[in-house]
């Protein structure tokens, strides 16, 4: 992939979810403003069809969305999905078994489920993430804290997929984004 060395060398700590939908595992986890802007790559290059969007059309949509986050004390994002590849993140389950005092009108199965479920994703600074849904958004974010600092700290929902960066690990995520972007519809909010 052609992408900018964006890594940084200091671990992120996570609270996050994981789940499995078809064959894709996945992370959903918190991130502030700061960490998208330093750790995520915008564009994975031409290996990925990232965006269809000609980038005067993206500039102007990024500004409307800079400005939304400048401007507007209430403010919310759709999640952003990222991909990552290379690195070395560590997942720990958080022991919910353990603690079965709290617990204990829930049966075996369930609590085995939530063990798997929460836990904290540690990210090291030497992976690579790219955005594979929110491109808008995501260099929003990042021009957003140029120009306003305290919005440095605010956290959008991130949802992390692993990519391998192989020709068929590639076609595999573009199937992704093929399927994000055909079943992705145009949402109105009424009254």
């Amino acid at each position: 992939m052609d992408m900018d060395n964006n890594k940084v060398k200091h671990p992120l700590i996570l609270p996050t979810l994981r789940g499995k939908m078809g064959d894709w595992f996945y992370y959903v986890t918190l991130m502030p403003f700061k960490e998208v802007a330093q750790r995520v790559i915008s564009l994975a290059g031409e290996s990925l069809n990232t965006t269809r969007l000609r980038e005067n059309e993206m500039t102007h949509k990024t500004q409307e969305l800079v400005d939304y986050l400048k401007k507007q004390e209430q403010i919310f994002f759709n999640s952003l999905i990222l991909g990552i590849y290379e690195g070395s993140p560590t997942w720990q389950e958080i022991d919910v078994i353990g603690n079965q005092n709290l617990y204990e009108d829930f049966p075996e199965e369930s609590l085995d489920y939530l063990s798997k479920t929460f836990g904290i994703l540690t990210r090291q600074g030497d992976e690579n993430i790219f955005v594979i849904d929110g491109l808008l958004e995501t260099q929003a974010i990042k021009e957003a804290i140029k120009q306003d600092n305290r919005l440095a700290n605010k956290e959008v929902t991130v949802i992390f997929v692993a990519h391998q960066e192989t020709p068929e690990g590639r076609k595999r995520t573009n199937r992704l984004i093929s399927q994000l972007n055909q079943y992705a519809q145009l949402q109105t909010v009424n009254g």
